[in-house]
Order: C-alpha cells, then structure tokens, then sequence
C-alpha cells in the first residue's frame, strides 16, 4: 500500500499546473500543420488543373480559328505546354486525345486514360484533327508529382502507381468555316 507521504505526491502532482499549455501544444501543433500543408498541396493542385483548363481553352481558340491548320498531335501538345506555364514536365506528361462525333447522335466518350512515366507517349485513341463545322472532342490528361508527397493529400487522393496525380481537362469545339 501506498504511504501518506506517496500519496500526497500523487496528489500533489496532479494538481500541478505547470506545463499544461506544453502537452496541449505538443498535442495541436502536428495537426495544425498537417492542415496547413495539406492546404498548400489543394491549392497547388488546383492552380495546376486551373492552367490546364486555361491552356485547354487557348489552344481551341487556335483550333478553332484554324491559326493552327491542320493540328497534329506534336502541334496542339507544344502549343498546349507553351500555355500552361505552371505544369511540372508537360511535353513529357501531357496526353490529348481529340474525337470526331456527330451531335445527331448520342455523345459518349470512354474514360480518360493517363500514362505513367515510364511508358511513351502517344495518343490515347483516335487522333482525328476534323475537318470544317464538325464536332470535336478535345480531352487532355496530365500526370503531376505532388509538392508534398508524404504530408499532403497525396494518401486521401486517387494516384497512379508511381505517385501522381491525374489532372483531366475536357472541351469541345466545332471548327470555323475558312
């Protein structure tokens, strides 16, 4: 059994109030942070998916202002990366896929495919540049390393099997008349 004297220590220590805000401190300071850098990985992927939307859209308007005729692969993927100025790697990340599709018809397109790294790159499918006043399907996949690959989201998101994330970007156009 305990003695009077250890058991005033114990209550005494209990009551000790010395360094309380330390163990709260060392408690919140990991999650405040993990926040905050998760914080940052969200809004450096979405400036990320932002560029790419934004050089999706630039390179339509070439497209369909046929400053760009006829447009390649090699064409739309240089004048793609040349716009996005914030993606990591673009000319060796960036996969188009460009379809024909008659809008009489249903509309339907499969699911987009990104490449890992390690494989070449070329076009997912058909490649189909169109012709005058026909409807065209331009999907565009790219693979990002993220910022913070171990704190981040990186664990709550969807990536592929080397660690990045799939940023997909989709429009369609019909080309103007010459």
């Amino acid at each position: 059994m305990l003695g009077r004297r250890a058991f005033s220590r114990i209550i005494q220590f209990w009551r000790d109030e010395d360094g309380v805000s330390s163990i709260e401190f060392v408690i919140l300071y990991p999650l405040f942070y993990w926040i905050l850098f998760m914080g940052v990985e969200l809004g450096v992927m979405q400036a990320r998916q932002a560029m790419l939307e934004m050089a999706l859209d630039r390179t339509v308007r070439h497209v369909r202002l046929n400053t760009i005729a006829p447009p390649s692969y090699q064409d739309l993927r240089d004048v793609m990366c040349a716009e996005a100025t914030f993606l990591n790697n673009c000319s060796n990340s960036l996969k188009l896929e460009m379809v024909r599709r008659d809008p009489r018809v249903g509309v339907t397109l499969n699911a987009p495919q990104c490449h890992d790294k390690p494989s070449a790159v070329n076009p997912a499918g058909p490649f189909s540049p169109g012709g005058q006043n026909e409807l065209m399907f331009l999907r565009v996949c790219v693979l990002q390393p993220p910022l913070l690959p171990t704190i981040g989201l990186n664990p709550y998101l969807p990536t592929t099997e080397t660690g990045e994330y799939r940023l997909v970007a989709i429009t369609s156009y019909v080309t103007e008349p010459a």
